[in-house]
């Protein structure tokens, strides 16, 4: 199905905005006759879901003072991006986008979008569960690209890229939408399977890129990945990398925008969320994903995703 999403989360929005933000839908066909706001709105989204994918396109107008978390999920996701000043952070990988940027990101890899100022925000994200691909490619191979690289690199196409490709006229064709459902359906399924084997191809070629990195930083967070589930702490990390704590924090945080013990809890819950819904119960996930009492796994399990482990979904 497809239908309008919408958030409600601060009261900025002026009546000018209100109608920019409505004549750019007109103009990019997003099905402007389903459109609803109001004034409290952040932004306004065109959603289509299937319980394997979810394709959203944004647009908002962001409150520089304001920030987005670091976060990750037991998704993968292909973010296109298209206009605003943004910089996106991947693993501690921060990089400035350019408009028709692509980035590519695997399950359980932390990321946050840096949104500078208060300029128009447009992108595309489709999120997808690895099921997604088992009806037209049942050895997955089309997820090499996104599971075959560094946390964090590898994993960007600059605009010419994704235009010389073809990537873009996948987008952008998933702009269109019509009073058919069905038919948007269509559309969305064969261009994310499009956009897939456009991506395969250019894996092959070693078309992406990343910026430059801090060596130290992605050797903390490789250590972190590859210990993930074991017994982790500060004092483990510093001896581990002959720093100090307040160097190792401070070090951490300007790479990633997180304390270190926030991004192993991060990591560990979306890893837990994984292996519930690959039928693990609750106990066992928990101690699956590194937590040493179920009690704290509930409730901070509870509290980063709003329900309970035993209702996942």
């Amino acid at each position: 199905y497809i239908f309008l999403h919408t958030y409600s989360i601060n009261h900025f929005f002026t009546n000018e905005l209100q109608k920019k933000l409505i004549n750019i839908a007109k103009k990019t066909n997003l099905c402007y006759n389903q459109i609803n706001y109001k004034a409290s709105e952040e932004w306004i989204m065109i959603y289509y879901s299937t319980p394997y994918m979810n394709y959203s396109r944004g647009f908002s107008v962001p409150d520089p003072a304001s920030s987005i978390p670091m976060h990750s999920h037991a998704t993968y996701e292909l973010y296109y991006f298209i206009s605003g000043n943004c910089e996106y952070t991947v693993e501690g990988v921060s990089n400035h986008l350019q408009p028709y940027t692509l980035l590519t990101i695997r399950a359980n890899e932390a990321h946050r979008p840096i949104l500078h100022d208060s300029s128009l925000y447009e992108r595309v994200c489709i999120h997808f569960r690895p099921e997604a691909v088992d009806t037209f490619d049942p050895e997955r191979r089309l997820l090499i690209p996104f599971d075959e690289r560094p946390l964090g690199q590898n994993n960007l196409y600059a605009p010419h890229v994704t235009r010389e490709s073809g990537l873009t006229d996948c987008f952008d064709t998933l702009a269109k939408s019509d009073e058919d459902k069905y038919d948007n359906g269509i559309r969305v399924h064969t261009q994310f399977c499009r956009i897939l084997c456009i991506l395969s191809d250019l894996y092959k070629e070693k078309t992406a890129t990343s910026a430059d990195v801090n060596p130290l930083v992605m050797a903390i967070v490789d250590y972190i990945n590859r210990n993930l589930v074991q017994s982790l702490s500060l004092e483990r990390l510093c001896n581990e990398f002959y720093l100090s704590k307040s160097h190792l924090q401070r070090l951490f945080r300007d790479a990633t925008g997180s304390t270190v013990w926030d991004y192993i809890l991060l990591k560990r819950l979306t890893l837990a969320q994984k292996l519930l819904r690959s039928g693990c119960s609750a106990v066992a996930a928990s101690m699956q994903s590194g937590f040493s009492e179920y009690s704290t796994f509930f409730r901070a399990y509870k509290k980063r995703f709003g329900y309970p482990p035993s209702e996942h979904i």
